[in-house]
């Protein structure tokens, strides 16, 4: 698995954007709508300082990938003790907007398995600049749409986006997997859209049907920043680890709308009554 200053991909360099410098020497005052306040301090490219509001200072090693130039995918691990955790930031520099999701695995004592995600919404404090009043926002804006995304190995997965919700159909697996295209039963996940920028969203989701199921498997939580408008995406995986492997990578792909009629798109849930 390819790695960058301890960051690891989940893929090699023909689909995955190359890791993002430019925040080294910069600080950002995040002030979300709960009240909650943090500062990031970026002495590298991989390193950074957070301080909470409460004054406690926490060393981080983090992963940043851009966006239209000023959208910044920033993703870094969390202690958590008896917990693992990753805190993934979606900042919008034009508009000084900030998404944050935290993903724990360790929050369902009976799911272990099972990732908890949660999202905040704020803003960026500048000196001498009123706070912005604007916001991401959740959104239903993706819902019919159908992309088909492919990624580094040759896999290409289509979306199937619908309101708190996404199925996927797989149309090639990745080179040497040679299993059915069609899962059974139909890969349906709840899923979170929210709307970063006109043609600009970030979808996560959390594969809780698989691990209702079978509580040993799934249970990971996927995070894709796409723009529709170019038809690319940058995301981070985070599994539950295995001893000391690493929990969290990026991912890379390009998208194409797809048209055809696809035979999971009008089949019943087999995950709902």
């Amino acid at each position: 698995m390819p790695a960058a200053h301890g960051i690891h991909f989940t893929g090699n360099e023909r689909f995955i954007q190359s890791l993002d410098h430019r925040l080294a020497g910069a600080a950002l005052h995040i002030v979300y709508d709960s009240g909650e306040e943090e500062l990031y301090t970026f002495s590298t490219g991989q390193d950074a300082l957070r301080m909470d509001d409460q004054q406690r200072p926490l060393w981080l090693r983090y992963g940043s990938l851009t966006m239209r130039d000023t959208v910044r995918l920033i993703a870094y691990e969390e202690p958590c003790p008896g917990k693992y955790a990753c805190v993934t930031l979606i900042v919008d520099e034009e508009n000084d907007l900030v998404t944050r999701v935290r993903t724990v695995f360790g929050a369902y004592p009976a799911r272990p398995q099972l990732a908890k995600t949660t999202y905040d919404f704020g803003a960026v404090r500048r000196d001498g600049k009123p706070l912005p009043w604007r916001r991401h926002c959740f959104t239903c804006e993706l819902t019919g749409r159908k992309i088909a995304w492919t990624y580094y190995n040759g896999f290409v997965n289509v979306h199937i986006y619908l309101d708190h919700f996404c199925r996927a159909q797989a149309l090639r697996r990745p080179d040497g997997d040679e299993t059915p295209l069609i899962d059974d039963p139909i890969y349906e996940e709840p899923a979170v859209y929210v709307k970063i920028r006109n043609g600009l969203y970030l979808m996560g989701v959390t594969e809780d049907h698989i691990n209702r199921r079978d509580p040993c498997k799934g249970g990971n939580n996927l995070l894709l920043l796409m723009d529709v408008d170019r038809m690319t995406d940058i995301g981070r995986n985070f599994i539950r680890p295995e001893k000391d492997q690493r929990v969290w990578g990026f991912i890379h792909a390009e998208g194409r709308e797809y048209t055809d009629p696809l035979e999971t798109e009008i089949a019943p849930s087999p995950n709902t009554v």
